[in-house]
């Protein structure tokens, strides 16, 4: 009886002892490069409680208009 108390009592410490979280990882901030991220229809708040829409999408550029 007491070898079966003994076990139980090491079982459970180290259960409890290994499913402990040390906690989150550090990870360093990366830069993003990449804006596609940003590509769509966005929602802006405007002051006096107006609400806004904005369409961001990707355009080639071929230089200034002449006319």
């Amino acid at each position: 009886m007491e070898k079966t108390f003994c076990f139980l009592v090491v079982a459970f410490m180290l259960t409890t002892f290994s499913s402990c979280n040390t906690g989150p990882e550090k990870v360093s901030p990366v830069q993003k490069t990449d804006i596609s991220e940003f590509f769509g229809q966005w929602t802006i708040e405007i002051e006096g409680g107006s609400v806004g829409w904005i369409e961001v999408r990707l355009s080639f550029c071929k230089g200034p208009a002449v006319s």
